[in-house]
């Protein structure tokens, strides 16, 4: 018995690193050059197919820099990337890739090259989601990093700037108060639908509607964005960036 006590108690770390392995030191990142990358549509095209194939996690390329970056769950994969890229993919051949370390900057990096955000533009705007087919699971984990990131960069310097998050635009009584529009137009069936999510949620207690895609939300306990994101963006909307930051 002592035996076993003594190897379980050697073992305990090794289990606890396990589940706390973040995601990122999960995955295999590799700097890549493509000749046949002409324009975005193309850069676009590329990364999809790979992700869509399964050979990739995640993408991206940019046509101004003439390069890209892939994250990859299993390096192994590289030979039949190059395989598929040089002879399944119409006029693109894989010239260069070169492993490099995947830090948090980066990867903020690399989310961001995929909507062709600059690196002056960075700072100014939290990162906008991005869909991968079918694969909301992965969608929402990638783009919940990439703003984690972002906000852990940038925040501060929001705030010098006399922005405020939407979370503490106000408190009724005892309630925390929020208003905020989606990013896009909906029917009204899905408006409904998204209203009656935001109502059932944990934290939120009550919803008005206040206009087109305007929501007013009340909770005991604030609220933050990333908490009305994880509930509405199954329905392919999002809360518009003004609704994010305001002036003082």
């Amino acid at each position: 018995m002592k035996k076993v006590f003594t190897i379980l108690i050697l073992l305990l770390p090794l289990i606890t690193n396990a589940q706390n392995t973040d995601f990122l030191n999960t995955l295999f990142c590799y700097e890549i050059k493509v000749d046949g990358v002409a324009d975005r549509n193309k850069a676009d095209y590329l990364v999809r197919s790979l992700e869509k194939q399964n050979l990739i996690i995640f993408g991206a390329y940019s046509v101004y820099r003439q390069k890209g970056y892939l994250l990859l769950s299993d390096k192994y994969q590289l030979s039949n990337i190059t395989t598929f890229t040089n002879y399944a993919l119409n006029d693109y051949k894989l010239i260069e890739y070169n492993e490099v370390p995947l830090t948090e900057d980066l990867f903020l990096e690399i989310y961001e090259m995929r909507n062709e955000v600059n690196s002056y533009d960075k700072s100014k705007k939290a990162p906008e989601y991005i869909q991968l087919g079918p694969n909301n699971e992965l969608s929402v984990k990638l783009y919940d990093r990439a703003k984690m990131i972002w906000s852990q960069k940038y925040t501060n310097e929001q705030m010098i700037n006399g922005k405020i998050d939407f979370a503490n635009k106000g408190r009724l009584n005892e309630y925390y108060r929020a208003i905020f529009e989606l990013d896009k137009q909906v029917d009204a069936q899905m408006l409904e639908e998204i209203h009656n999510a935001l109502k059932e949620s944990d934290k939120i207690t009550d919803v008005n509607r206040c206009g087109d895609v305007c929501f007013e939300i009340y909770s005991y306990e604030e609220i933050y964005p990333e908490y009305v994101e994880n509930i509405i963006l199954q329905y392919g909307v999002n809360i518009s960036e003004r609704s994010l930051t305001e002036e003082k």
